[in-house]
């Protein structure tokens, strides 16, 4: 996957004319966070933090649990994410944690010490002005919680008289940060945190204190704990906006939309619904999940679905009257106007490239298609919606989260979602016309304008 990255790197860096120095300089990591979380029970499991660059604001990214979980994956997301928070103009970098783990496989006990010993190993290098975690696969509010709980716990048990030694050993080290360094660091924490008086009224004050810097060092939280209303359908709403918009920018009649999603869960079961309330004559006629799709070229009502996915159903048991059982890869080739691309990473390669039938395509999750497929499908006259810019909604919102801790607020979800709506107009406008000036595609583009600022 980071390959691929590279690739789209270098094309979006020729048309430039950047240097080779400044192309390099855009695939260096300034730090990676490698390192082993060990449960009580015994099991370990390999855990990363890879952040990218800081160069435009604080670092961002998701932390995912899956057991594909590796650190060329963690390197290609976390470069994205600089790339995505540049392409929508966020004031913020770039990057990307995730654990090694099927959480399927712990107990909810096991899964919050998980969470809680991740953040364990990372809190003197996060924080609200310096790396801002979020949730991704597999992570919920759930977690976020936990790790904010934890993050909370371990600033309000640092003095700060220990504070100048740590934070230099936050800021001064530079590529991998492996275990010796954080038990160094340990002995020597720092606390974002001011002193309190003590007795019982200066520990009650430390503790909040600490819970509003934790609340502000992650976003995806649940609303009891600071969250923002809009957070959970943020990323499929703003890939909505984003085709609606494009679809507006192109001329193409959008009065009867058939779509599909391939990978049915938080971001495309959103898509789905937001689609319905938007536009409502678009059709979905597909959706999949990990074990199978179904189909009905008739349509198939979006909020039903997501209840019958919110209530742990597998589609391999959906009955409607119908509404067909198909396979996977039968899905990704149906006659859709549109595919949506929701899953996972590389769900289109030079194995099914040739199949597809869409005229255009959704990048909702990160890098769902090769760079050889997406050459292919290019000169097919495929238009692809890229990841940084139609899957860019959660960070938006995030980033509006992140301000709302930060100035003690709470926002309307119409506000938010108006915040949003301007912030993915915008982006898809300025990479459309590039697009149009450049004579280049969207892809192409989007990177270019992000790179453009992450350079500039």
């Amino acid at each position: 996957m980071l390959n691929s990255v590279h690739l789209f790197i270098d094309r979006a860096a020729h048309l430039l004319g950047l240097s080779a120095d400044a192309v390099n300089k855009l695939k260096q990591f300034d730090k990676e966070h490698v390192f082993e979380i060990e449960l009580g029970n015994g099991q370990k499991f390999k855990a990363y933090r890879i952040q990218h660059s800081n160069k435009l604001g604080s670092y961002k990214g998701g932390i995912r649990f899956h057991k594909n979980v590796n650190l060329d994956e963690m390197r290609a997301l976390a470069t994205l994410m600089s790339l995505k928070t540049a392409a929508v103009g966020l004031p913020m970098g770039g990057a990307k944690g995730g654990v090694a783990v099927d959480p399927q496989e712990l107990t909810i006990d096991e899964l919050e010490e998980l969470s809680r010993k991740y953040v364990d190993h990372l809190h003197l290098f996060i924080g609200p002005e310096k790396d801002i975690p979020a949730p991704d696969v597999n992570t919920d509010s759930q977690i976020m919680d936990w790790m904010v709980n934890e993050y909370a716990r371990q600033i309000e048990e640092t003095s700060d008289s220990q504070a100048g030694a740590v934070q230099g050993v936050a800021e001064n080290s530079k590529g991998d940060v492996h275990a010796s360094t954080l038990t160094a660091a340990r002995k020597t924490q720092r606390s974002d945190v001011p002193a309190s008086s003590g007795g019982a009224a200066g520990s009650a004050s430390r503790q909040a204190a600490a819970m509003r810097v934790a609340r502000a060092a992650f976003t995806g939280k649940s609303l009891a704990n600071g969250g923002s209303l809009g957070r959970n359908a943020a990323t499929g709403r703003g890939g909505v906006i984003a085709l609606n918009q494009l679809l507006d920018l192109i001329g193409e009649p959008k009065a009867d939309i058939s779509y599909a999603i391939q990978g049915f869960g938080n971001v495309g079961s959103h898509f789905a619904v937001v689609a319905q309330s938007i536009q409502p004559n678009w059709k979905l006629i597909a959706a999949s999940d990990s074990e199978a799709a179904v189909y009905s070229s008739t349509g198939i009502d979006p909020n039903r679905l997501q209840e019958f996915k919110a209530a742990d159903g597998r589609f391999k048991d959906y009955q409607q009257a119908k509404v067909k059982i198909i396979n996977n890869q039968d899905m990704l080739v149906l006659d859709a106007d549109v595919l949506v691309l929701a899953g996972l990473e590389n769900a289109i390669t030079t194995d099914n490239m040739r199949t597809i039938r869409a005229k255009y395509i959704v990048e909702m999750a990160n890098g769902p298609i090769t760079e050889e497929a997406y050459e292919y499908l290019i000169s097919k006259g495929k238009v692809v919606l890229p990841d940084v810019i139609a899957n860019a909604g959660g960070v938006i919102v995030s980033h509006l989260e992140w301000l709302q801790n930060k100035q003690g607020e709470h926002w309307t979800e119409a506000k938010v979602n108006k915040q949003l709506d301007t912030m993915i107009t915008s982006a898809v406008d300025d990479m459309f016309k590039f697009a149009k000036q450049r004579k280049v595609d969207l892809k192409e583009a989007a990177f270019a304008l992000a790179i453009k600022r992450l350079t500039g």
